[in-house]
């Protein structure tokens, strides 16, 4: 008796471990140390909406990309991104947060960029005490650039996995010099960096025994800081998550409101942080392998 139920856990283990390494991604926004093995290939559709503000705002945001692994510890894609939004802002008075000086226009932005991703395993989330993983996305947009460096950690415990990411954006915007004294020619192009954001993502999610179906709920805490506000505000998101998979394909989705801003200051002053962030976002993941 005692050799048949060893196996089957043994069994269980062995396909919940294989779904694990089949693939890198179960939830939307918090990553996993996990890379996809040597010469899979993936193709990822990401939508996101993001809703509600303190006058306006609906974003709709879309990426499309492919992946590969290359070796058993390293990871390289690329994406297509297009983000397209829809706002009443603040540009009477962007800085005076506090009067609320709507424009009584609607303002329509939409946003081409191109992304290249690269994740390194370090250590296994199975075999390892914990599961370590480096990765890094680069992304080009007709006026900026972002890096993105991220730190990943996580953790498999039979059907429970956790996850935990630090990351930061780093990101450079190029405008035009408008002030220049030289009207007959082009003004030069001036470039500023961006004091970089710093982001706190902690996941938790149960898997039945089959492997196909997981559940359970995302967190965000997503910092700001600029030189002439300090430390801005700190953005709390949590909400559900969900994963399913079939042999060769995947969906995820979470659905994350604002909660609390952690963090209020003489410029983000409010319970929730309406003008740089939104009441409600979702993001959906549908991938397939080959």
């Amino acid at each position: 008796m005692k050799n048949p139920m060893k196996l089957s856990i043994l069994s269980i283990l062995t396909v919940f471990t294989l779904t694990l390494h089949a693939q890198d991604r179960f939830l939307p926004y918090t990553a996993q140390s996990n890379v996809l093995p040597k010469g899979t290939r993936e193709i990822e559709i990401w939508y996101a909406n993001k809703s509600g503000g303190y006058a306006y705002f609906n974003g709709n945001y879309m990426r499309t990309g492919f992946k590969m692994g290359f070796g058993n510890n390293f990871l390289l894609g690329y994406y297509l991104n297009y983000d397209a939004e829809s706002f009443i802002g603040n540009e009477i008075s962007p800085i005076d947060k506090k009067t609320r000086m709507f424009d009584p226009f609607m303002t329509n932005k939409t946003t081409v960029s191109f992304t290249v991703n690269g994740k390194i395993k370090l250590l296994d989330p199975v075999a390892n005490p914990i599961g370590l993983a480096i990765e890094a996305e680069a992304t080009l947009g007709s006026d900026f650039h972002i890096i993105s460096p991220k730190l990943i950690m996580d953790k498999r415990f039979g059907n429970e996995y956790i996850s935990f990411n630090v990351w930061a954006a780093i990101r450079k915007s190029y405008f035009v010099n408008n002030t220049s004294d030289r009207p007959s020619s082009t003004p030069p192009p001036v470039s500023t960096f961006s004091e970089p954001p710093v982001e706190l993502d902690l996941a938790y999610m149960h898997f039945i025994p089959s492997g196909n179906l997981a559940f359970g709920f995302e967190t965000r805490l997503h910092s700001e800081k600029t030189d002439f506000a300090g430390f801005e505000h700190a953005a709390f998101f949590a909400g559900p998550a969900l994963h399913l998979r079939g042999d060769k394909w995947f969906f995820n989705l979470s659905a994350l409101p604002q909660i609390h801003n952690f963090h209020k200051s003489w410029i983000a002053p409010d319970e929730k942080v309406l003008d740089e962030h939104q009441n409600f976002e979702l993001r959906t993941m549908l991938g397939f392998m080959f």
